[in-house]
C-alpha cells in the first residue's frame, strides 16, 4: 500500500476510534446519570497528576505541539509502520486529540474512573488510550 494510501486509511481509522471514544464516554456518563453506575466526576484542569493545574492555554499549547510531531513522525514513517507501530499511533493519537477537544471546548477534562484497590488519580478514557498507545511502543522498543 503506498503512503497515500496508507495516511487515508489511517485518518479514516483515528476518526472512527474518536468518535467511539466519545460515544463511550457519553453513555457512561448517561449510565452515570440514571444511576446504573456511580462514578465521580472531577473536572480536571491540569495534566497527569494535576500537573500545571489551572494551566489550560498552557496545556493546548503543548498539546498541538505534541500531536504536530506525532502527525509528522506519522506522515514521515507510515509506509513502514507494521501492526503494533499503527495501533499505537492510532491510539495514542486519539486519545491526545479528544483529551485536547475537551480541553479546548470546556477549559478541562472529565476524570472519572477510579482504581479503587490502588491509591492512584483519577483518569478517563482518552488517558487509557493514550497509555495503550505507549504501553505498545514501549513494547515495541524494548522487543529490539
Amino acid at each position: 500500500m503506498n503512503k497515500t494510501r496508507k495516511l487515508i486509511n489511517f485518518i479514516i481509522k483515528l476518526l472512527i476510534i474518536i468518535f467511539f471514544g466519545k460515544l463511550l464516554k457519553k453513555f457512561t456518563l448517561y449510565l452515570n446519570s440514571k444511576n446504573i453506575i456511580d462514578l465521580t466526576l472531577i473536572k480536571n484542569t491540569g495534566a497527569a497528576f494535576s500537573f500545571l493545574n489551572d494551566s489550560t492555554f498552557i496545556l493546548i499549547v503543548i498539546s498541538f505541539i505534541f500531536l504536530g510531531f506525532i502527525f509528522y513522525y506519522i506522515y514521515k514513517n507510515i509506509k513502514g509502520f507494521d501492526k503494533i507501530n499503527y495501533i499505537a499511533f492510532l491510539f495514542l493519537t486519539s486519545g491526545a486529540i479528544l483529551n485536547l477537544s475537551e480541553r479546548i471546548i470546556y477549559g478541562n477534562v472529565d476524570d472519572f474512573i477510579k482504581l479503587p484497590f490502588i491509591n492512584f488519580p483519577m483518569f478517563n478514557y482518552y488517558d487509557l488510550m493514550i497509555t495503550f498507545g505507549v504501553f505498545l511502543l514501549i513494547i515495541k522498543i524494548l522487543k529490539k
